[in-house]
């Protein structure tokens, strides 16, 4: 038989042998950021250190973030996460070298006398001893095993972002968390001062009682004010002890770990330069894209591996070494052996499998590519919404300061008038009432500006470098 007749044999057997994958929908495309109205193809986002906790200035939130970095079982549940892909990624590249073993045995067999042996050893029952190396190797033709190390290798890129997602969020949440004890400190400074100067309008009240000037209502009403100025004061001690405790947490130790905390001193870092439009080039600054961009890598890759399984498989084997069926004469010339030979499977009655195998990684690789367009379009979210909250808070807080001065003014002409009997202790309560107010107001935004310092560093990813 002439060689082509035999080639174009072998391909109509691999063609026959190649199972129907049936209709597919087309793979969908990814979300291209530029695209999105007010973000910009062109320019480039702004530069974040991966230190950045240390533009606050404040030694004691460095120290803190660096140990939750340390210590935090979030990081290290990820970390862990990252070795398992790293072990997968070294699994998956083995795939491309001939696997090689060692092998024994020994058989007690009857042969057949009718069999492939004739008498004397057919009709006997005798030991088969085997000793040898077998060598396997999977040609690759169609692409599987490449599919497979590609899929494995953007698993470990997808876990990889995943820890530094985790050690941002580690850091983001203590940074926030002792910005807002930070507040804490400062609304019972304002509470303090607020029940300062109703001890003192509970005295002039008092001595005005005494002089016939104001009733026992005006007395009462100043002990009200004061009892509601140290349950506030009360409040905020509360919401102090809870902070630590949350600290503590996230620096993975117990209660007592931030119980001797001093208190936070931070400086504000200057402003990051955004333009106006929101540069594409933000998605590659962000751990959560990276890793979605890689989960939908893998993906791809993974429906890869299922196509190939519609399609013949082709794998060369050998044996090399001594077989006998004297035990004691085993190793010897005359017991050597050796075998070696293409192995070719075909997909033939398993079409409904491998259509619901190949139909479950087109659903996976859909679900990864809607993952990583939510991902972006939230990225691009979060910064915008930092950034219009940080442009408008400047107009709140300069608006909040002009009503602070205002109402001092007014509060103080109140206990002036008050004092000379030009006006009843009702309105002074209700300009102190409204100065605190204000003031309390004024610490949430200068506490709220902070925060949003915090929130546009974790939007603008952190520092991270893909």
């Amino acid at each position: 038989m002439k060689a082509s007749t035999v080639a174009l044999a072998l391909g109509a057997v691999l063609v026959a042998g190649c199972a129907a994958m049936g209709p597919r929908a087309a793979a969908p495309a990814l979300v291209e950021a530029g695209s999105l109205a007010g973000v910009s193809a062109t320019g480039a986002a702004p530069s974040v250190d991966d230190r950045w906790w240390r533009e606050f200035k404040d030694p004691q939130l460095d120290q803190l973030i660096e140990e939750a970095l340390a210590a935090s079982p979030t990081i290290t549940a990820a970390a862990a996460r990252l070795a398992g892909a790293e072990a997968l990624a070294t699994a998956a590249r083995g795939g491309r070298l001939p696997a090689t073993g060692l092998s024994a045995s020994v058989e007690r067999e009857r042969l057949s006398e009718k069999g492939l042996y004739p008498p004397p050893y057919g009709g006997s029952t005798l030991n088969l001893g085997q000793l040898g190396l077998d060598f396997s190797y999977e040609l690759d033709l169609l692409g599987r095993v490449r599919a497979e190390i590609t899929s494995s290798e953007a698993s470990r890129s997808a876990a990889r972002s995943d820890l530094a997602a985790a050690r941002l969020g580690v850091a983001t949440a203590v940074a926030r968390t002792y910005l807002k004890l930070a507040r804490s400190y400062a609304l019972a400074d304002t509470l303090t001062a607020a029940g300062a100067r109703r001890r003192e309008q509970l005295g002039l009240t008092e001595q005005r009682v005494r002089a016939g000037l104001d009733t026992q209502f005006e007395t009462e009403a100043a002990r009200a004010q004061l009892a509601s100025s140290d349950q506030d004061l009360a409040a905020a001690d509360e919401e102090r002890a809870l902070l630590l405790n949350e600290l503590a947490a996230l620096l993975g130790a117990g209660p007592g770990r931030a119980a001797a905390l001093a208190r936070p001193v931070y400086v504000l870092p200057a402003a990051l330069p955004l333009p106006a439009e929101l540069p594409a080039s933000l998605v590659g600054r962000r751990p959560d894209v990276a890793a979605e961009r890689a989960r939908v890598e893998s993906a791809a890759a993974s429906v890869r591996v299922a196509e190939t399984a519609f399609y013949p498989n082709v794998n060369l084997s050998a044996f090399a070494g001594f077989q006998s069926i004297v035990l004691g004469s085993l190793i010897g010339s005359g017991t050597r052996s050796w075998s070696a030979g293409p192995a070719l499977s075909l997909p033939l009655f398993f079409t409904d499998r491998l259509r619901g195998q190949l139909g479950a990684r087109d659903a996976d690789y859909l679900g990864a590519v809607a993952r990583y367009d939510a991902t972006v379009i939230e990225a691009f979210h979060e910064v915008a919404d930092a950034l219009a909250s940080l442009r408008l808070l400047e107009r709140e807080q300069s608006a909040s300061a002009a009503a602070v001065a205002a109402l001092e003014h007014a509060n103080e002409l109140a206990l002036i008038r008050y004092r000379a009997g030009l006006t009843n202790y009702l309105t002074v309560l209700v300009a102190e009432q409204n100065l605190l107010q204000q003031r309390r107001l004024a610490v949430d935004l200068e506490a709220r500006r902070a925060d949003l310092a915090v929130a546009l560093i974790r939007a603008l990813g952190g520092g991270f470098s893909a």
